[in-house]
């Protein structure tokens, strides 16, 4: 069952209110679940679907809702849907099988429902918590040290290092550290805890009541431990993942492109959704249900930001990579897109960027988007902590809103710039600019970095005022290598590579007349150099820079 910088704030509007055609797109569901409907566990109610992050129980679901507030609904034998009223501020939510857990915005860990092992019996002094994460009969959390405690059927054993995220299974438990290696203990019956030798450094973790998952960093799935019903047979034709969640007896993916897949025990339907579902955020297992969380708007799609809706022309991308990434792994990213990463150079188009990732919600379960802003060290206003901002695309960043809450805490400097709208600690504004400094912020540890990131398509490379990406789109100008650059800007025609397509190039091309696939003259990659490679080389004859 698993659960998954120095800093300047900037105010952001919560409520986000559809712009023009996008209204169309929007999901009728957020959250979704199948598999064994017991009690109604797999039957979210109609508040559920605002909810910011969701978790399955053996036969209950969870759903924290932008409040602060925790939901549950499914079977209630041992009081596990009996949310306390007394809770306060709750910033992460977990489930075991008859029990569930909340971490609350000061750190503390609250539970409720079964006891039977002492599950819900929180240690004294535990101390400030930053990740919480419910077992079969265990509570598992992560101190703001790194260090991990245990409590019900599962105890930490001496000497275990510290760990960045966690998660409890049957009587065995599978941490992931910093640098990405895997520690498994506990109960060894089925072999569960044997991490393989070979693994490779990991993003994700998670534990099945008998096995063990997780996912590597090229987005790969181990599996290992019990597999007599199929939980780890991973199918040798699974796409990339973004993650993995292991219910007691299946294995589910979140795969890259925001769609699920699962294997394993299959009675109820419970390791993939019965009709295929899109945009997902986060998916969580419980025994013989799951559930997932959605973005309110595709995650797959660009959108442009019309001029006749009052925008610039421009179109914008929101991007789930799969695991955390650095700025700078952004930035690359969008540069090889032909774009950049998003530049939000007023309030107006904040929140039309807003409105196109989802909602706050989205930014609450991915610690924030990757935005195009870095503190310039060369800039003439550069100080710490908030000086010398400015944007990829150059402008100075001039929000009135600027605030100076955090203080610099000695982090490098020139940091960059991420937005999201969660509040950590509980005392600060709403929205965040982020250094990009490691795995998870020493000072907050409800700090870690974002996961995802918002690319810009602005370049108008032939200067007819519509925006290149927009064209290509459309098919009003042809883009043969699918790089999001025309042809015309690409120059793909300067075979001779001297920076002109002129007599040399046309030459080769005749040459090479009816050659096949991989013949340098072969421009629009059809398998023949033939009269369309020629009316290539006519029509952009002339210096590439043009």
């Amino acid at each position: 069952m698993k659960h998954h910088m120095k800093h300047l704030t900037l105010s952001v509007t919560a409520t986000l209110t559809p712009i023009g055609a996008l209204a169309a797109q929007l999901h009728a569901e957020t959250v979704v679940a199948w598999g064994l409907d017991q009690s109604g566990s797999s039957a979210p109610p109609t508040l559920a679907q605002s909810a910011i992050s969701v978790a399955a129980g053996g036969y209950h679901s969870m759903a924290l809702l932008p409040s602060g507030a925790a939901l549950c609904w499914g079977n209630n034998d041992f009081g596990q849907c009996n949310v306390p009223s007394d809770i306060g501020q709750i910033v992460q939510i977990s489930a075991g099988r008859d029990h569930s857990i909340a971490r609350t915005a000061d750190g503390g860990v609250v539970c409720w429902g079964s006891n039977s092992a002492g599950q819900c019996s929180v240690p004294a002094g535990l101390g400030p918590v930053r990740f919480i994460a419910g077992g079969f009969a265990s509570t598992l959390a992560i101190r703001t040290d790194g260090t991990v405690a245990c409590w019900g059927n599962l105890t930490a054993p001496k000497g275990l290092p510290t760990a960045l995220i966690a998660d409890a299974g049957g009587e065995h438990a599978i941490l992931m550290r910093a640098n990405g290696t895997v520690v498994c203990w506990g109960d060894n019956a089925f072999g569960q805890t044997d991490v393989p030798a070979a693994l490779p450094m990991c993003s994700a973790v998670s534990a099945g009541l008998h096995h063990s998952v997780a996912l590597t960093t090229d987005g790969k799935v181990a599996c290992w431990g019990r597999s007599d019903l199929g939980q780890c047979a991973v199918p040798a034709d699974l796409p990339l993942a973004r993650d993995v969640t292991a219910g007691s007896f299946f294995t589910t993916a979140l795969l890259v492109d925001g769609t699920v897949r699962g294997w394993g025990h299959n009675t109820a339907g419970q390791p993939a959704p019965p009709t295929p579902i899109t945009d997902v955020m986060r998916v969580d297992c419980g025994e013989h249900h799951a559930i997932a969380l959605r973005s309110e708007t595709p995650l797959a799609g660009a959108v442009e930001w019309r001029k006749d809706e009052g925008g610039n022309g421009h179109w914008y991308r929101f991007v789930l990579p799969g695991a955390a990434l650095s700025w700078h792994a952004a930035r690359d990213s969008a540069d090889a897109q032909a774009a950049m990463l998003a530049c939000l150079e007023d309030p107006g188009e904040t929140q039309w960027a807003l409105t196109i990732a989802g909602s706050p919600a989205y930014f609450f379960s991915q610690h924030g988007i990757w935005l195009g802003g870095y503190q310039d060290v060369s800039h003439p206003n550069y100080a710490e902590p908030n000086g010398g901002w400015r944007w990829l695309s150059g402008p100075d960043m001039t929000f009135e809103t600027w605030t100076s809450w955090f203080n610099d805490y000695g982090g490098p400097t020139g940091q960059v710039a991420a937005i999201s709208t969660q509040q950590c600690p509980p005392a600060a504004p709403l929205g965040r600019f982020v250094s990009d400094i490691g795995a998870w912020f020493p000072v907050y540890p409800c700090y870690s970095p974002p996961q995802c990131y918002m690319v810009e398509w602005s370049r108008d490379c032939n200067g007819d005022g519509i925006v290149d990406f927009g064209q290509i789109r459309a098919g009003l100008v042809p883009d043969v290598n699918q790089n999001n650059v025309p042809d015309e800007c690409d120059c793909l025609a300067d075979i001779f590579v001297d920076g002109l397509v002129n007599g040399a190039d046309l030459g080769i091309v005749l040459s090479q007349w009816g050659q096949g696939a991989g013949a340098a003259s072969d421009i629009n990659r059809d398998g023949t150099v033939d009269g369309p490679d020629l009316a290539i080389v006519l029509g952009t004859w002339g210096p590439c820079d043009r």
